[in-house]
């Protein structure tokens, strides 16, 4: 198997997303100003199919210098060193999900940055991060594996009532 080596430079300064679907939900414009007001990014870049830009919070964005709006396309695929491989996955795949980490892996190895979930709220900077050659974050699951073996009925009402919230603060606009 061939060996790639990384480079030494520290990580760009460039913030990347990902969404797939017509409708951007508020969750997400949070989840973009908070990491924008935390990491003063040099760009911020949303990678999407089939995002409708009429909302207003997205019109709000593109008036910013640093944030770029593109279609995911295949070209991302283009250059990668795995024998095209992923843009076949990319094409044949259905999950959204499995299509955003395909397009997240070639994001990173072509232009480098920090990719960040759309559901995701910035509290500090990643400077200290982007020092590094590379970092990878652990996601808290809502409902982990542990969660299934507690037979503790406050624990699972404590999750249905944070469920709901989170829910509700999905739909509820602002």
């Amino acid at each position: 198997m061939e060996q790639f080596k990384m480079p030494n430079a520290k990580i760009p300064n460039r913030l990347i997303f990902i969404w797939f679907g017509h409708s951007f939900p508020y969750t997400n414009i949070l989840a973009i100003r908070s990491a924008i007001k935390a990491n003063n990014p040099q760009e911020v870049l949303l990678l999407h199919q089939g995002l409708s830009t009429e909302t207003p919070e997205l019109q709000e964005f593109l008036k910013l210098p640093e944030f770029k709006l593109q279609e995911a396309g295949l070209e991302w695929f283009d250059d990668l060193p795995d024998s095209g491989l992923s843009k076949q996955l990319f094409q044949e795949l259905n999950s959204p999900a499995s299509k955003a980490n395909l397009l997240r892996l070639a994001a990173l190895w072509k232009i480098g940055g920090v990719y960040l979930d759309t559901d995701t709220i910035s509290t500090k900077s990643l400077a200290d991060l982007r020092e590094l050659e590379g970092f990878c974050g652990k996601e808290h699951v809502i409902l982990p594996r542990e969660f299934y073996l507690n037979k503790n009925p406050l624990k699972w009402i404590g999750v249905a009532v944070k469920m709901t919230i989170r829910e509700a603060c999905t739909r509820i606009p602002n």
